[in-house]
C-alpha cells in the first residue's frame, strides 16, 4: 500500500466515522444530505472498515431510508457491489441448499 493509498484510507475513515459519530450510529439516522445514503457503500470499503458493512446493510430502518432517499435501484447495486462484505461468501450457502 503506497503513502496516498494510506492517506485515502484514513481520509474515508474520517468521514465514515464523522457521520457515525453524528447519528450515533444509528445508521436509518444519517443527515439527508444528498450524498451519505448515496455512498456510504463506497466510503466503508475504501475505508477498511467492512465490518460495518453487515451491521449497515441488513439494518431494515437504514434499508427503509435507503430507499426512500435513493430509491430501490441503489440500494439493488450497492446491495451487487458489497454483497461479500455485506453477507460472505455465499456459493457455501448455494451449495447447502441445492
Amino acid at each position: 500500500m503506497t503513502h496516498c493509498d494510506c492517506v485515502d484510507q484514513e481520509l474515508h475513515g474520517k468521514l465514515v466515522q464523522r457521520y457515525l459519530e453524528n447519528c450515533a450510529y444509528l445508521f436509518h439516522k444519517l443527515p439527508d444530505d444528498n450524498y451519505i445514503y448515496f455512498y456510504l457503500g463506497y466510503h466503508l470499503y475504501k475505508s477498511g472498515k467492512h465490518h460495518f458493512f453487515p451491521e449497515v446493510y441488513l439494518n431494515l430502518l437504514f434499508i427503509g431510508e435507503k430507499i426512500r432517499i435513493t430509491g430501490p435501484a441503489d440500494l439493488l447495486v450497492d446491495i451487487r457491489k458489497y454483497q461479500e462484505f455485506i453477507v460472505g461468501d455465499v456459493s457455501s450457502f448455494f451449495s447447502v441448499v441445492y
